[in-house]
């Protein structure tokens, strides 16, 4: 295919089939990596992520354990994990990896299963020279629905293996309009539910806001 783009933009200079080929051809060329987490996980799966990636023939992954909660009261968020200076620790976890079936000049799309195990949070980077993607992945069986109104926070737990309420789970609530303000509820009742009163501006609950209960 190669082959063919480059004597199309030799034979045709200055038509537009030319300009169109050396385009493609560009693109072909270029290198590329980008890697997502689908979603959370539960224990009794296999954690993936996805990977798409250009004529990049081999990756090392790396991988470290987070404490979500801690990243959550200074963050009041879980969506930059790209931006910590993870390559200054050492990992939990490295690993060397052939992208399976590689072909160059082809985009390909891979799902790439995780080593590790049991319930927690994960910060994995993938890398090529200076190409670095990253991404977080969430290990937990507990799935929560969270319902406000002007005074109260309403919450239910759930295990999603299971399908049962999960009581006793510790939900960290923040407000992301006054820095510094945090709350830590546990949900006292058996079915798994409660209704916390709170004085929040803008509460906000992280999508896996358990503190150890799996």
């Amino acid at each position: 295919a190669i082959a063919a783009y480059e004597d199309c933009v030799k034979n045709f200079r200055g038509h537009p089939e030319s300009y169109e080929a050396a385009r493609v051809l560009s693109v072909m060329r270029t290198r590329e990596l980008t890697m997502t987490t689908p979603r959370s996980f539960h224990t009794g799966e296999e954690p993936r992520l996805k990977l798409a990636a250009r004529n990049i023939p081999s990756l090392t992954f790396k991988a470290w354990r987070l404490d979500l909660v801690e990243y959550f009261r200074k963050e009041k968020s879980i969506g930059s994990v790209h931006e910590l200076a993870v390559a200054l620790v050492k990992p939990d976890l490295e690993w060397n990896l052939d992208i399976p079936a590689y072909e160059p000049w082809k985009k390909l799309e891979r799902d790439i299963a995780m080593p590790f195990k049991g319930p927690g949070a994960w910060v994995v980077t993938a890398e090529n020279d200076e190409f670095v993607a990253t991404s977080l992945v969430l290990v937990t069986d507990l799935v929560t629905i969270v319902k406000r109104s002007d005074s109260q926070l309403f919450v239910f737990a759930h295990n999603r293996r299971t399908g049962d309420p999960e009581p006793g789970v510790e939900v960290l609530i923040c407000d992301l309009d006054m820095p510094g303000a945090t709350g830590l509820e546990v949900l006292e009742s058996l079915r798994g539910l409660d209704r916390q009163p709170h004085r929040l501006h803008r509460p906000q609950v992280p999508p896996v806001n358990h503190l150890g209960r799996d």
